[in-house]
């Protein structure tokens, strides 16, 4: 999946239709290889998923046309999701990556439930019941999701460049330069366009025809049920548990990695970051790069690090 844009808060399907129409010349535009979309039309939303030639997608009917009406919550995610252990929370659903897990769980707990959600991934949630949209972005910042007011209608998409195309003479926005060339990227929600905004990291916007709130995803904690069901568990010798760590330590990094291209890791010579160059190595050394950085008048852990 390539990424993914909308509109919300329209007066009709067709001035939605007629936005996304404009903003995804900024997603066919930045792929070399051909691009196909599915389009969501819901009450208060219409959201485009854009993805390569040879992936498929979930359609909401063989006709691409109106989603269920009868459903209350629709969720689009954009990235990849990791399981976690909590029982609790809905990274346990097998389903994880279906959109289907996202909107049961934002039907049952609200924006609470994304809390529990590990990975790096961009999310629109819209409850068509409470008339609201939600775009949430994942704890570490990995994917981003950007928003825009145009009038009464609320745009969003995963690529700045989206926003290019529309029919509106968007202004630099000077602070958020000068942010980049000081601290060589724009902290969130400003951007290089004045009046087009990043979700902050590990938070969600609320929107609805009367405005915007920003709101604080709660930090993941482990169940301490979970926690003490482990330690009842039988005892297992040396060897059986190190085959395990191996086991869970490399389908962490895998889950982890990037789906595409070269993955870094910094490497300072401790056990951390060595056993994950380790764990790395085992499952394909030419997709990981180990990064060392020094300062002068610190210490110098290139050695341990080699």
């Amino acid at each position: 999946m390539i990424g993914l844009c909308g509109a919300a808060f329209a007066q009709g399907n067709d001035q939605n239709l007629h936005i996304l129409d404009s903003m995804c010349r900024g997603f066919v535009g930045r792929e070399s290889s051909r691009v196909g979309s599915v389009t969501w039309r819901l009450p208060i939303a219409t959201c485009r998923l854009f993805y390569r030639e040879g992936e498929r997608l979930p359609a909401p009917d063989a006709s691409l046309g109106q989603a269920d009406e009868k459903q209350r919550v629709h969720a689009f995610v954009f990235g990849k999701v990791c399981p976690t252990p909590d029982p609790g929370t809905i990274s346990r659903d097998p389903l994880l990556r279906a959109k289907g897990c996202f909107e049961r769980a934002y039907a049952r707990r609200g924006v609470d439930s994304l809390a529990g959600v590990n990975g790096h991934w961009a999310a629109v949630i819209c409850d068509t019941i409470a008339g609201e949209v939600v775009l949430a972005r994942d704890p570490f910042g990995i994917r981003t999701i950007y928003y825009a007011r145009l009038g009464s209608v609320m745009c969003f998409a995963t690529h700045l460049a989206a926003f290019k195309n529309l029919n509106c003479r968007w202004q630099v926005d000077r602070t958020g330069v000068a942010q980049f060339l000081h601290y060589m990227y724009i902290p969130a929600p400003r951007t290089a366009l004045e009046g087009v905004y990043s979700v902050p990291v590990g938070k969600a916007v609320l929107a609805d025809r009367n405005g915007v709130s920003i709101r604080s995803l709660h930090t993941y904690i482990p169940d301490p049920c979970w926690r003490n069901r482990m330690i009842s568990q039988h005892a297992v010798d040396a060897g059986e548990a190190l085959g395990r760590f191996d086991e869970t330590l490399a389908a962490a990094v895998t889950e982890r990695s990037a789906p595409s291209g070269r993955t870094a890791i910094f490497l300072s010579g401790g056990k951390d970051s060595s056993s994950l160059c380790i764990a790395a190595s085992k499952i394909d050394p030419r997709k990981y790069l180990a990064v060392t950085v020094g300062f002068d008048g610190s210490r110098d852990e290139s050695p341990d690090a080699a």
